[in-house]
């Protein structure tokens, strides 16, 4: 099952919602990266974090935590699919 949110900032994220998700993030800003919102999306409870943004700069790690970062382009296509899917799998 899949979540979507604007972006993943610290307190962002409803934890009733995000448990037992994977959590798809877009990055809007500097101030925030995939290890930043892979641990908003740990502490609400998400199962693994799924990152987009404008420029791809390769992999960072996630430490434990299951992560992939998309560019938008990717990151639009997932929400078009949670949008339109009742019960979005992977």
């Amino acid at each position: 099952m899949f979540l979507s949110s604007k972006d993943c900032q610290s307190g962002s994220l409803n934890a009733t919602m995000a448990a037992g998700k994977i959590v798809l993030c877009f990055g809007v800003s500097d101030q925030q990266d995939i290890v930043s919102a892979s641990v908003t999306v740990k502490e609400a409870g998400g199962v693994g974090l799924v990152y987009a943004q404008y420029h791809e700069d390769g992999l960072n790690q996630c430490g434990l935590f299951p992560c992939i970062k998309v560019d938008y382009e990717t990151g639009t296509q997932i929400l078009t699919y949670i949008r339109r899917s009742r019960l979005a799998n992977i």
